[in-house]
């Protein structure tokens, strides 16, 4: 019994090598990254937005809309863009050149493609009176962290402009 466990793990540890992360093929690897650029980042960085102010439903806690008739509902403010933006973080891209697999919760990873944002109002802000409207916001970019983030992007507010 134990020369078949060691004959195992003998086997398995050959296995184990072809498992590895390969940066050559990341879509993010040093030769793409532009130093010079100018798009939108995550914070510290203040960027502005515009686009149509809608408020959509989400279910809530305890189930998450696996049982609609006693789930929370949540009712959140999401910014439509007026077209798809991509929200940079160089510092998240270049761990994952370093060949760091995990996932690291307080980094925010480029995300590409954006076409709506959740807004995050950052003080006592009323949002219900732009429902519907034309909006440019100022503030800065977060990635989802919880199950009351409905995007894979948000804003913390800081200004909203009715245009």
């Amino acid at each position: 019994m134990k020369s078949k466990l060691i004959n195992f793990l003998v086997a398995f540890s050959f296995l184990v090598p072809s498992c590895t992360f390969d940066a050559s093929n990341n879509p993010t690897s040093e030769s793409k990254i532009d130093p010079s650029y100018t798009g939108y980042q995550f914070f510290p960085d203040t960027s502005v937005i515009t686009g149509e102010l809608k408020v959509e439903m989400f279910y809530g806690a305890p189930n998450y809309g696996e049982c609609p008739d006693t789930d929370a509902k949540e009712y959140v403010y999401i910014l439509y863009l007026d077209s798809a933006i991509d929200v940079r973080n160089f510092e998240g891209e270049k761990q994952l050149e370093k060949g760091n697999e995990m996932v690291d919760e307080d980094v925010e990873y480029s995300v590409l493609g954006v076409k709506k944002v959740q807004l995050a109002p950052t003080t006592e802000m009323k949002l219900s009176q732009y429902k519907n409207k034309y909006l440019k916001v100022k503030g800065t970019f977060f990635g989802k962290k919880t199950g009351h983030h409905h995007t894979d992007v948000l804003l913390s507010v800081l200004e909203v402009t009715d245009l």
